[in-house]
């Protein structure tokens, strides 16, 4: 087992890998969330999970996470479960910070050396995630589904 600790929206969420491929599972969840293990301060807690590469097709649901909830996620497929990570993360970390924060479904990027952020707001399905991904590469990437003000 390995814990690894996401940080986002001033909100600090808890992964625990589990299994016989609980390394692997660890070294997936550091890469996809690789600007996310720093503490930003001022950490309100966020959801608690377990992860868990099995053989025995998907349990838990993303839909389950709450702040301090302890959220089970298994699946045989890694990427499956990463994008069940994301969702589960994200939507605990909105609700922790729900009444403190403004928050939009939106894309964001950053200069690195200042820390500015650019924001951008859009409908769903014109091109936010496209555009943080193309910006991202040349500025920080900051996230392509919620800012927080």
């Amino acid at each position: 087992m390995a814990v690894v600790d996401l940080y986002g929206l001033g909100v600090r969420s808890r992964v625990e890998t589990l299994g016989t491929r609980a390394d692997e599972l660890t070294d997936a969840v550091r890469r996809a969330w690789s600007r996310c293990l720093t503490p930003g301060g001022g950490e309100a807690e966020g959801g608690r999970f377990t992860l868990e590469l099995s053989e025995g097709g998907d349990v838990g649901s993303p839909r389950d996470a709450a702040p301090g909830k302890l959220t089970a996620l298994a699946s045989a497929d890694p990427d499956a479960l990463l994008q069940s990570l994301t969702q589960a993360v994200t939507a605990a970390s909105i609700q922790a910070r729900t009444g403190e924060l403004l928050m939009f479904h939106a894309g964001a990027v950053a200069e690195v050396r200042s820390g500015a952020a650019l924001g951008f707001v859009a409908p769903g399905g014109t091109g936010k995630t496209t555009l943080a991904r193309r910006l991202g590469a040349s500025l920080g990437y900051l996230t392509d589904e919620t800012v927080g003000v």
